[in-house]
């Protein structure tokens, strides 16, 4: 039988877009450029669609680089981080900016750069969010507000350019 080389594991550096769901790709749906200029540290910028507009976000990654396919990393990032969407009064919805932290795994495509990436994160939600929240309970129609979980989760496929 012939002696198998040990494969060189491939590095997550450069430029890639991403797209997939949840608040890291900056919102229910969307898409984000990141860039990794050491295998241990990148910078993202993303956009997406949200229930009652668009949002964005800006952040920065660190990872743990391993062998294996799979690596944990942190994510912090300022954005869009909560949403107010009442349906069938408009006039109440709205789009909540402020940082988040978060954590997750990176798990690696075996034969090129591409990668999976799976997050929980924790927005700290401002006071004008909380204090229009109250508000909104206070309202008999209160029961037809979507009312943004305390953590999020996010999805996303990321190609390296």
């Amino acid at each position: 039988f012939p002696v198998s080389q040990a494969q060189t594991p491939i590095e997550t550096k450069g430029l890639y877009l991403g797209v997939g769901i949840g608040q890291d790709v900056g919102g229910i749906i969307g898409a984000r450029l990141s860039y990794w200029p050491v295998p241990w540290a990148g910078a993202f910028a993303g956009g997406g669609w949200l229930f009652v507009g668009g949002g964005y976000n800006a952040g920065v990654e660190l990872r743990v680089p391993t062998e294996r396919r799979t690596s944990p990393f942190a994510v912090g990032m300022y954005g869009y981080n909560a949403v107010i969407a009442v349906e069938g009064k408009e006039a109440y919805d709205r789009i909540y900016y402020g940082p988040t932290v978060g954590a997750g795994v990176m798990v690696r495509q075996s034969n090129d750069r591409n990668y999976w990436r799976f997050s929980v994160n924790l927005p700290f939600r401002s006071p004008e969010f909380e204090e229009d929240i109250n508000q909104l309970k206070k309202q008999i129609w209160y029961s037809d507000v979507r009312v943004p979980l305390p953590l999020t989760l996010g999805i996303g496929y990321h190609i390296g350019l």
